[in-house]
């Protein structure tokens, strides 16, 4: 195991990364959290199989805040990151998984990185950005859901969010909290702000038109994603075919039944093969 900063043009990458053989794996974390939301994966068996990087988005956990914020704090400017650290690292080949914002983090990266083998992505909607009915027909819109555009939080918010993010009525684990209290809350403003004026690609047109294998590994009991609109999106090349739900499980299955989440990501990957 591995920490390191990697200097980009958003500022210095906080990395941590696991196993030195077979392929690589990008994990890329959610809004307001941090790489740590992945130790279950690379604390796992799948650390022998696997080559896994995990970092932390601009403005969150041990990475720098962006030095231009307007720029780097959108999913264009997040997947520009990600895209610039694989190629410090010397990646030219990798699937991406994220969770939440940073599922979209994928999405937005197909177009961009010529290297990428496939996504996973978990609790994340393929919409339309810029595109109000797309956007409210992908998300429950709940009190919870909005404060992921807030730049300042309470700590009962922060505990709120990231509490219900992670094991639905569950308590925030001290480590999240403080990487949420921690997070640039321009962050979180300028991304929603940039998301809802339609900057960065047409998502539902990006998966639905790529090549690159996707699969979708959401919780059965998704309190702030529609599963219904993920399950009827359209998808150019859709891992076995179907949306893969989780029975019972919330936002971040990968943390809720690890086992359960890590065989998918296994099978996957072994598929591409």
């Amino acid at each position: 195991m591995n920490e390191q900063k990697i200097s980009t043009k958003h500022g210095d990458i906080a990395v941590l990364t696991v196993g030195e053989s077979g392929p690589t794996l990008l994990f890329v974390h959610g809004n307001s959290a941090c790489k740590e939301v992945w130790h279950k994966q690379y604390d796992s068996g799948l650390a022998a199989k696997f080559h896994m990087i995990a970092m932390d988005l601009p403005g969150h956990g041990g990475s720098d805040n962006a030095p231009d914020p307007e720029t780097s704090y959108c999913m264009t400017g997040y997947a520009d990151a990600a895209i610039l650290v694989l190629q410090a690292l010397g990646i030219d080949r990798a699937v991406v998984v994220g969770w939440s914002l940073g599922g979209h983090v994928a999405i937005e990266m197909m177009p961009l990185f010529t290297g990428l083998a496939g996504i996973v992505i978990s609790g994340t909607p393929p919409v339309r950005p810029g595109d109000m009915e797309s956007i409210a027909a992908g998300f429950h819109m709940n009190e919870t859901t909005a404060l992921v555009g807030q730049e300042v939080w309470s700590a009962e918010e922060a505990e709120n969010i990231t509490g219900s993010a992670l094991e639905m009525d569950k308590p925030a684990p001290d480590w999240l909290l403080a990487a949420a209290m921690r997070t640039d809350g321009r962050a979180r403003r300028l991304m929603f702000e940039a998301f809802v004026g339609g900057k960065g690609g047409n998502q539902a047109e990006i998966v639905a038109t790529t090549e690159v294998a996707t699969a979708v590994i959401n919780g059965g009991a998704e309190p702030f994603i529609n599963n219904d609109f993920v399950c009827a999106a359209v998808y150019g090349n859709l891992w076995r075919g179907r949306v893969h739900l989780l029975d019972g499980l919330g936002h971040a299955p990968f943390w809720q039944a690890p086992e359960e989440f890590n065989g998918l990501l296994e099978s996957f990957v072994s598929d591409l093969q």
